[in-house]
Formats: structure tokens, sequence, C-alpha cells
């Protein structure tokens, strides 16, 4: 990963982070957009950039100068750039802003989804189990598949967490529509939990127990991420 943050001057790897999903990020300074490609070997003649259709287009310095993927940083806290990118056959690449632990831990969060029609808001708390994670639970009714998204409450805009089709957490950001999610619809009414952990390696953990359960330790379940 090289970009306009340093003059194009540094290049960060990428690491595997899902499967065949390589993922980087780097420091970007508040205020201004920043742009970047993706070069292979560090060699400025083999550079992955983005088409005006969408497409990615592997190329040299001719082909690719000026073709570059963007992103605005708001004024505020410094942030860090994350790029999540599956380069097997056509692979979408995904970017979005990630924040310092003490922003997104002092942000109030809710939970929004398909049970009620998006109409109301279920708090997170903190969990008492696992510093730094939060937690919120909701019931939700048979035979409607469940769809959700993570609302943060208290900023000028409503902004979201929310998943990318590769599986990365993006956000927060207010281009979330439809990008939720996703579980099979239970066969009867079950209480959903969502496990919360926004800093780090960002992580959301879900699984679904009948009514008037207790709260059990994160475990992961088969979510799934699609428009």
């Amino acid at each position: 990963l090289v970009g306009s943050w340093d003059d194009w001057l540094t290049f960060h790897p990428f690491h595997f982070s899902d499967g065949p999903v390589l993922a980087a990020e780097v420091d970007v300074p508040p205020g201004a957009p920043v742009e970047f490609q993706v070069l292979r070997d560090n060699d400025w003649n083999q550079r992955f950039f983005p088409e005006a259709d969408g497409s990615i287009r592997l190329g040299g310095s001719h082909d690719a100068h000026g073709k570059n993927w963007q992103q605005q940083v708001p004024l505020g806290p410094p942030k860090k750039l994350h790029v999540a990118w599956d380069p097997t056959g056509g692979g979408r690449l995904e970017h979005c802003l990630e924040e310092p632990s003490n922003v997104a831990l002092a942000r109030r969060y809710a939970l929004a989804g398909s049970w009620d029609g998006w109409t109301s808001h279920t708090a997170f708390v903190h969990s008492e189990e696992q510093l730094g994670t939060y937690v919120a639970a909701v019931e939700v009714p048979s035979s409607l598949e469940i769809q959700f998204q993570v609302v943060c409450l208290g900023g000028e805009f409503d902004e979201r967490i929310f998943p990318s089709e590769t599986g990365e957490i993006l956000g927060p950001s207010g281009d979330s529509f439809g990008r939720n999610w996703r579980l099979p619809a239970p066969t009867q009414p079950q209480m959903l939990w969502v496990y919360w952990s926004p800093v780090g390696k960002r992580r959301l953990s879900v699984f679904l127990d009948h009514v008037g359960a207790e709260p059990h330790l994160p475990v992961q379940s088969k979510v799934s991420a699609r428009r």
C-alpha cells in the first residue's frame, strides 16, 4: 500500500486477514483527502489501480498515473486508513477509516435491525466478562431473516458499523444502506446476542438462544455479510 499521506514514499505491506483477503493499515492526517494504490513487489511498474467503471487493473506507471483510490479524512482525532482487498478473480477492494481506542470506547453504540423494521435502537452496554467489549440483546421473531447493523449514537450524522462483501468490518460511515450482517430466520422466537469489540482488530460475534436465557461469553455464529 502506498499513498499521498507521505508523498508516496513508504510501502506498507499487506497481511492475510480472512481467507484470501489481504489487509493493510496506515496512519493518515486529518482534514484532507488521501489517495493510494497497491503495488506488487514494491514495483512502480506493477500497480493495481481503479478504472472509471470500478474495475481493478494491473498496469505500469504510464497507465496508472493519476488513477487512485480516494478516502476523505475529516477533521478531528488522528485516523487509521484500513484497506481490505481480495486479489483473487475480479476481487473487490474496500477501504475505511478506523479510530484510536479512546475515541472508539468513548462512543455509545446501539443495535438496529429487521426484527422491528429498523424502527428502534437497542443500546449496547459494557460486557462484565470482557474488557473493551459491548453487548446487546434483543428478542427476534420466528420465520424472518435476521439483518442488523451497529449504530453510532450521539454523532452529528447517522453513522453505522457494517460488513463489507469480503467480511471486513467497515465504518463508522453513512454509506451503509443494505450492507447488513445476516442470520437465517429462526424457527421460533429467540434472543439475539451481539458482542461488539471496537478496538484493535475489530470483532463482532453473535449467537441465538431461547427467550429469557442468561448472557454467555461471545461465540461466533454463522453470520453472513451481503447487500
